[in-house]
């Protein structure tokens, strides 16, 4: 069994490495990275006595320079004040998160002006499309074990092509349904014969074939789509289908309606007889 990874997770979308921030100095990368992976995932958490969006966190400038520090040559390094200014405002400016100083009028007055009695006790951030990014409804390839970020076209390719193969084998199956009066509703074998290559005439060129079948006819129970498009069966179906079409021979009890001569190749009858006794006639 695999183990639980503790502490949730973020999601991020491949479209990032063409993003302007990419190119920026990777403290501007580590600076998002970081506040989206703390910002509040669900409305109603509370921080410092304040309830935050889905979305939001709070921070100072000092917490937000040690969670970017690193080290370098055995030497800690913490961006400046000034550094995480430009930075955040840099990033507001792309409309990617939104700043607010939160400010809290708790010192004395001691004589100075209302405005100068109040403390900063931080920076409420909003994430701009949070919820867009981090909504994995919105994501393909997620299945396999694989990222979505390799698998996103191609698994949008694979639905609608399962989409096109579900649309056709419905219209097969109708047909079946239509042709033997029955109400057959699981297409799963009709679907798995497309996938295989068959096109939607070959699937009713077997229809059409085996409700002319005298066997069948006398069995009708295998008319259904499971005897039908079972791989072992469609494809002697559909070559026996594709030979009925061809001018070889045909049932032993047909006869020219007109000197009563059995015909074995359909392709000797005419429209008023047959070549043997067109022929004769015009002789006469």
């Amino acid at each position: 069994m695999t183990a639980e990874i503790p502490g949730g997770y973020t999601l991020w979308a491949k479209k990032v490495f063409q993003s302007p921030i990419y190119k920026k100095h990777p403290l501007y990368f580590k600076a998002f990275f970081w506040l989206v992976g703390n910002a509040a995932f669900t409305d109603g958490y509370a921080f410092k006595g304040r309830v935050l969006k889905r979305g939001q966190l709070i921070t100072t400038y000092a917490n937000f320079a040690d969670a970017l520090a690193y080290c370098f040559n055995r030497a800690v390094i913490k961006p400046s004040l000034k550094e995480i200014r430009i930075m955040l405002s840099w990033l507001e400016s792309e409309g990617m998160i939104t700043v607010e100083p939160l400010i809290d009028g708790t010192l004395t007055n001691k004589g100075r002006p209302s405005d100068l009695t109040r403390a900063y006790i931080g920076l409420l951030i909003t994430v701009i499309n949070f919820d867009t990014y981090q909504d994995m409804n919105l994501y393909r390839g997620k299945d396999k074990g694989r990222p979505s970020s390799e698998l996103g076209q191609l698994r949008k390719r694979k639905e609608k092509e399962i989409n096109i193969y579900s649309a056709d084998s419905e219209k097969i199956l109708s047909y079946l349904n239509e042709k033997t009066g029955k109400r057959y509703r699981n297409g799963k074998h009709i679907e798995a014969r497309l996938k295989d290559g068959a096109s939607v005439e070959d699937c009713q060129r077997v229809i059409d074939a085996k409700l002319q079948d005298d066997y069948f006819l006398a069995n009708p129970k295998y008319l259904n789509p499971e005897t039908l498009f079972r791989p072992g069966n469609f494809d002697r179906y559909l070559n026996e289908s594709i030979l009925a079409k061809t001018p070889a021979r045909v049932k032993e009890d047909l006869f020219c309606p007109r000197c009563g001569r059995q015909i074995f190749v359909e392709n000797d009858l005419t429209p008023s007889g047959c070549v043997y006794c067109e022929p004769r006639e015009a002789r006469a």
